[in-house]
């Protein structure tokens, strides 16, 4: 039975959004490989004209908080800044002769093709949760801030370079430009590791 798809209306409230590699491949781990993700998710950020609010990338996927200000822009940012970045990664992984090549191939499936494309970096699809309130706001943004806590990466999110934990404290991630949201306030962020959406 073909899923239905529903599209939400990212411009009234924020939207927390999460997209994986393709058999959780770490490329991520590799610092070069994290930068120039990031710089294309700048990149794309400003040509599409969201809000990124809060972001992580981890060793294979993504968590980030964004609002657009037209619906749909969304899809249009993701489907952009994926895009890029997956040419980016192969690339990177041709020049480096990495060995998640051959998977990045197999993820397309026995046809080896899917019309162009002969590799598969990411997902294809990204997952979208409404962020509903203020509660739901401060439970995201502590689920992205503490993740590479929870995963063990880091003792503190303030050790993670790939987040904007920073801009939060005064700071800046240094990749990607933080806007902040109505309902953040003085009370900032807990400390907790067991925040929820």
């Amino acid at each position: 039975m073909k899923r239905k798809r529903f599209e939400i209306d990212d411009s009234q409230n924020p939207i927390f959004v999460t997209t994986t590699i393709v058999e959780w491949i770490p490329v991520f781990a590799e610092p070069a490989i994290a930068e120039r993700t990031l710089g294309l998710l700048e990149n794309s950020r400003r040509e599409i004209g969201i809000s990124v609010i809060a972001f992580v990338l981890m060793h294979n996927h993504f968590h980030g908080m964004m609002q657009t200000n037209q619906k749909g822009d969304l899809s249009r940012f993701m489907l952009r800044w994926k895009s890029r970045s997956a040419r980016s990664i192969m690339d990177y992984s041709r020049m480096h002769k990495r060995k998640w090549l051959e998977l990045f191939k197999r993820s397309l499936g026995e046809s080896g093709r899917l019309g162009r494309q002969v590799h598969r970096v990411w997902l294809p699809r990204f997952d979208t949760l409404p962020v509903e309130n203020e509660t739901q706001f401060y439970a995201g943004l502590n689920y992205i801030h503490f993740n590479p806590v929870r995963q063990l990466l880091v003792r503190g999110p303030e050790d993670y370079p790939y987040s904007s934990f920073h801009d939060y404290r005064g700071g800046t991630n240094g990749f990607v430009k933080v806007s902040r949201h109505r309902w953040h306030s003085r009370r900032g962020l807990s400390n907790s590791t067991n925040q929820t959406l």
